[in-house]
């Protein structure tokens, strides 16, 4: 019942960036954009059931409630990647069901759907992201990413003050420090390399700031480094500061200004950027008498432990991936001090107020508490409401900023002119009496300042004469300086001018020394491939008179195989005959030596 009175209510109101209308859901892809819209921005309910441009009420049926159902819980698992998990629930709305499905706000971003498009709520409607900073901001709300991690290209050591420095290395290792006897009054004569050693002997700076990761390991600071401890923070991020005005009148459409702080005034790290909007602040605000002496001191309209308070948390937790500057407007009705990026993590204006804190920059909310007046445990904006209830905030999902804003004392008081005229004459009643007094201790003031103002004048001309004397030394020294450097210069403009006649020459024998090689170059090359035709063309005959050489010694082989062969039967036939013939020529000798003489 409570369920239907609400929807009762937020019906005829319409679309709004949290809650939808569908007269029936019958594609799932189409459920599961506008489930990836919700999913990436604050979360919302679909209501099914409901005509979304005449807002009446057109029920589903019983067998349309479980298609529906069934259709909603696929598009959550199917159709939304990484797949997300959404309640249902059927309302009855004077006789007719309706379905709301209710998605939360995604803790896994950024969601897209089945065709990998990341979709978010635009008002009522909802639209596709392609900016790199939309999609950096969704990947820092769950974690992925930090700003105040990444490196600033291009910085270095040479890029930080060495008095804040200082500074944020004896808060920080106090107890280091002190040990080894570094007093806070003593540090604008203490080198940093000592500090350090104070810390660890084994550390160089540069290693102590990359182990509590302020600095990178190429020796680039990262975001939390430069804007801790940075000369400007400007030369990198010039974005990154605070832009204070004062209007005359409530809204910024004016043209008249009371106050406006320049840019170079602001220009510096965060501690300065601190104390300047303060010193912005003090100047612009009233001061109101709070007890009945005329002469006491006044206090401000609106205390400014609330500005320190709310000046440090926009400092510290503003998104630094949104290219913006934080705006400290004064108006005549009320001061604004707007943040770039609404409050991270679901975190909402009422969990605030009650001291919860989700911290989106870690690095920067863990070493700011050593150089600005932050506590870290989410109790500034307590603290801020105690000193002054007139405080209000707001998350702008248009213009994706914390915007927060405390009424002056004109925007709720009554304007009652008797009870002004009877606290007017009360006070210059006061004013009268006291008037005596203070024109008695002016003149003692005075005689007193007269007094002083004699040692002063002879205090100065003792200096001044001091400041003639050494002028005039340094005059002295200076143009004998001058001289020398004017030598010098002279010197090395006359070498110089040698050094341009050897050099042009040089290059002309070069130039010469080339031209031969290049023509020289030209010849080699037309004679190598003369050559290297010849020489193919000799290689060709060469293999062509091998193959006849080849093919003759195996003919000769041959040839010798078969002589050889004969040769042995030659010999062999030879030797037979020469036997033959030498017994012959044995027995012809018997004979002859047998017949008679």
């Amino acid at each position: 019942m409570i369920i239907a009175e609400l929807l009762k209510q937020l019906i005829p109101q319409g679309e709004t960036t949290t809650v939808q209308f569908k007269i029936r859901s019958e594609d799932a892809y189409k459920m599961g954009a506008e489930m990836v819209a919700f999913s990436n921005t604050q979360g919302g309910i679909l209501v099914i059931g409901v005509n979304d441009k005449t807002g009446a009420i057109s029920g589903l049926s019983f067998e349309e409630i479980q298609q529906t159902n069934a259709l909603l819980v696929n598009a959550a698992s199917e159709n939304v990647k990484p797949a997300i998990i959404i309640t249902t629930e059927t309302v009855s709305i004077d006789g007719q069901n309706v379905i709301v499905a209710a998605i939360p706000q995604g803790k896994d971003k950024p969601y897209k759907d089945n065709k990998g498009i990341i979709w978010v709520k635009n008002g009522a409607d909802k639209r596709k992201v392609f900016s790199n900073t939309e999609l950096r901001v969704m990947l820092q709300s769950c974690g992925a990413l930090a700003a105040d991690k990444d490196s600033v290209e291009g910085t270095s050591y040479r890029d930080i003050s060495v008095p804040t420095l200082k500074h944020f290395l004896y808060e920080r290792y106090k107890a280091e420090c002190e040990a080894a006897g570094i007093s806070n009054s003593a540090l604008s004569s203490t080198d940093v390399s000592e500090i350090v050693k104070a810390i660890d002997v084994n550390f160089t700076i540069e290693k102590l700031l990359q182990n509590i990761s302020l600095m990178d390991e190429k020796k680039q600071l990262t975001l939390s480094g430069l804007l801790l401890l940075g000369n400007s923070i400007q030369r990198y991020k010039p974005i990154f500061t605070i832009k204070c005005i004062s209007f005359v009148g409530n809204t910024v459409g004016t043209t008249e200004f009371r106050d406006k702080m320049p840019d170079r005034e602001m220009a510096g790290n965060l501690l300065h950027q601190y104390k300047a909007a303060i010193s912005f602040i003090n100047r612009n605000l009233k001061t109101v008498q709070v007890e009945a002496e005329f002469n006491t001191l006044g206090r401000l309209e609106i205390p400014m432990e609330v500005f320190v308070e709310l000046l440090t948390n926009a400092l510290i937790h503003r998104d630094y991936y949104q290219n913006a500057p934080i705006r400290l407007f004064i108006f005549d009705n009320r001061i604004e001090i707007c943040s770039p990026g609404i409050l991270p993590d679901s975190v909402t204006e009422e969990a605030i107020k009650q001291g919860i804190s989700r911290p989106r920059n870690q690095l920067l909310f863990g070493n700011a508490k050593y150089l600005l007046p932050y506590t870290g445990i989410g109790s500034g904006i307590i603290r801020a409401m105690r000193s002054y209830e007139h405080i209000n905030f707001r998350n702008d999902y248009t213009t994706e900023e914390f915007i927060v804003t405390a009424h002056r004392q004109e925007d709720f008081e009554g304007n009652n002119e008797d009870e002004r005229k009877s606290d007017y004459d009360e006070v210059k009643s006061d004013y009268d009496g006291n008037k005596s007094d203070h024109d008695s201790d002016y003149d003692e003031v005075k005689s007193d300042y007269d007094e002083n103002k004699s040692d002063y004048d002879s205090d100065h001309d003792e200096v001044k004469s001091d400041f003639d004397e050494n002028k005039s030394d340094y005059d002295s020294d200076h143009d004998e300086v001058k001289s020398d450097h004017d030598e010098v210069k002279g010197d090395y403009d006359e070498n110089k001018s040698d050094y341009d006649n050897d050099h042009d020459e040089a290059k002309s024998d070069h130039d010469e020394v080339k031209s031969d090689y290049d023509e020289n170059k030209s010849d080699y090359d037309n004679d190598h491939d003369e050559a290297k035709s010849d020489h193919d063309e000799a290689k060709s005959v060469h293999d062509e008179v091998r193959s006849d050489y080849d093919k003759v010694r195996s003919d000769y082989d041959k040839v010798k195989s078969d002589y050889d062969e004969n040769k042995s039967d030659y010999d062999s036939d030879h030797d037979d005959e020469k036997e033959l013939k030498i017994t012959r020529l044995n027995s012809s000798h018997i004979l002859r030596s047998r017949v008679p003489t």
